[in-house]
C-alpha cells in the first residue's frame, strides 16, 4: 500500500467488469482519502448490458478499501457525454479537488502522487485549470518535473471545483471562439447543425482556451489508455490513433517550475493537439444520424 494521498479519486465506469476490477484495485492501492465510483446504467433493450452492468455493480459493492467509498449507480443509460458530466459534477459537489479516471485508463504509481502534490500546490492559482497525467510526446528533455500547455487529453487527470464550474458555465458558439483555427470553428458549426454534442473533454479544452487557462503536463507520460479498440465508444478511437504512449514512472521529489509560462514550442503543440482532436470529433459526424 502506498503512502496516504491527501485527495479523493473518482472512477467512472459502465459495462466492463474486468476493466473496472483492475482500475478499482489500482485506485485502492494508491491509498486515497476517499473513492467515488460512478457507473452509467445499461442501454435500453440490451440484455448483455444489463448482465455486464450488474457484474460491474457487484464488483463495486464488494470492494474493500482503507477509506470511504461513495457509489452512484445509474439505472438508465445516459451516454458517455452526459454520464461523464454527471459523474464529475457529483464528484466536485463533494470535493474541492481530486483525481478523475475513466475505467480504461491505466496510470502508473507516480501518477497519483504527482497529481496529489500539484493539486495542493496550485489549489489557489486560478490560472492553472487542470493537471494531466498524459504527455502527448511521451517524454521531453527538461530539468523540471512538468511543463505547462493550453490543451489536454483526458486520459487520467486532476482538477479543482473552481475550474469545473467554469466549464459548466461555458457556452460553445463560433462567436466565442473566433480566434481558433477555421477547422475547429467548422466542427463547432457542424456539431450545431447536426445537433451533436461536443465531447465533454473538448468542451473543457475550449473553456481553458476561453479563460486563458493552463494545464500541467508531466515530464514523461504517466498513463496508458487500454480502451483504444473495437469496443471504444467513439468511432474515431476504435483503433490506436497514434496518441497512446507507454508510461514511465516520474522521479520524486518533484522539481517545480519558477513560473507558469508556456514555451512557444509547447504552445504550438497545444494548438496542433486541439485541432487534431476536433478533427477526430468530425469523424463522428460521418456516421451520425441527422
Amino acid at each position: 500500500m502506498n503512502e496516504k494521498l491527501d485527495v479523493a479519486v473518482l472512477l467512472t465506469t459502465f459495462n466492463r467488469p474486468e476493466v473496472t476490477k483492475k482500475a478499482l484495485n489500482l485506485i485502492i492501492n494508491s491509498n486515497p482519502k476517499k473513492i467515488y465510483i460512478h457507473r452509467d446504467g445499461p442501454r435500453k433493450n440490451n440484455p448483455e448490458d444489463i448482465k455486464k452492468c450488474k457484474e460491474v455493480e457487484n464488483i463495486i459493492l464488494n470492494a474493500k478499501a482503507n477509506c470511504p467509498i461513495e457509489v452512484s449507480l445509474k439505472k438508465e443509460n445516459h451516454g458517455l457525454n452526459k454520464s461523464m458530466n454527471k459523474a464529475i459534477s457529483w464528484f466536485f459537489e463533494n470535493e474541492e479537488m481530486g483525481i478523475i479516471l475513466e475505467d480504461d485508463i491505466l496510470p502508473n504509481k507516480s501518477f497519483y502522487k504527482f497529481c496529489s502534490e500539484l493539486l495542493i500546490r496550485y489549489r489557489n492559482n486560478p490560472e492553472i485549470h487542470l493537471i494531466s497525467g498524459f504527455n502527448p510526446l511521451q517524454e521531453w528533455e527538461s530539468t523540471e518535473s512538468y511543463q505547462f500547455m493550453s490543451t489536454w487529453i483526458c486520459w487520467g487527470w486532476a482538477g479543482w471545483r473552481r475550474s469545473w464550474r467554469l466549464n459548466n458555465n461555458t457556452k460553445i458558439t463560433q462567436t466565442n471562439y473566433k480566434e481558433l483555427p477555421e477547422n475547429i470553428q467548422r466542427v463547432i458549426e457542424k456539431s450545431k447543425n447536426k445537433n451533436i454534442e461536443i465531447w465533454w473533454d473538448l468542451k473543457l479544452n475550449l473553456q481553458i482556451r476561453k479563460n486563458k487557462g493552463k494545464v500541467i503536463v508531466p515530464k514523461n507520460n504517466l498513463t496508458t489508455n487500454m480502451g483504444l479498440n473495437s469496443n471504444a465508444t467513439h468511432n474515431a478511437f476504435k483503433t490506436d490513433t497514434g496518441y497512446n504512449r507507454e508510461s514511465k514512472e516520474l522521479k520524486f521529489p518533484l522539481i517545480h517550475q519558477n513560473n507558469t509560462e508556456i514555451s512557444p514550442e509547447l504552445e504550438l503543440i497545444s494548438d496542433i493537439l486541439l485541432e487534431q482532436t476536433f478533427l477526430l470529433l468530425e469523424e463522428e459526424f460521418k456516421t451520425a444520424k441527422v
